[in-house]
């Protein structure tokens, strides 16, 4: 479903603000400052891992939508994006994934057709 594919891959978009150096530096890294990332395609993810973060990347989509529409109307775009981040930031840890996990699985994703087909299932079941 091209839907689908699309509203997934807004958010990767999205991930950029979520994964900005500000961002990692109030996220933390975790034990000895890895994320995971470099090794993500291969790693195994629940299934509900992946059903959050699909309600994750619709949560963001929606921040980013709605901070999208106010710097379309002039306004003031730096405190746009500081807030749209920390929206997108709450919206990922309303989900019950940590930034770390969202960044991994949304790499894993990229990487690995069968994890971002059942974030796709996901997704469509959810919208």
């Amino acid at each position: 479903m091209k839907f689908a594919s699309t509203r997934f891959a807004l958010p990767i978009v999205a991930m950029a603000l979520v994964a900005s150096p500000a961002v990692a530096q109030t996220a933390g890294s975790g034990a000895g400052g890895e994320t995971g990332m470099p090794g993500a395609a291969q790693q195994q993810f629940s299934d509900k891992k992946l059903e959050n973060f699909a309600e994750a990347v619709i949560d963001v989509n929606k921040v980013t939508e709605d901070f999208s529409a106010q710097l379309d109307q002039g306004g003031d775009g730096d405190a746009l994006r500081q807030e749209a981040q920390k929206e997108m930031i709450q919206a990922i840890r309303d989900t019950g994934l940590s930034l770390d996990e969202y960044n991994t699985i949304a790499t894993a994703a990229q990487n690995n057709p069968q994890i971002a087909q059942t974030i796709e299932q996901h997704l469509r079941e959810k919208q």
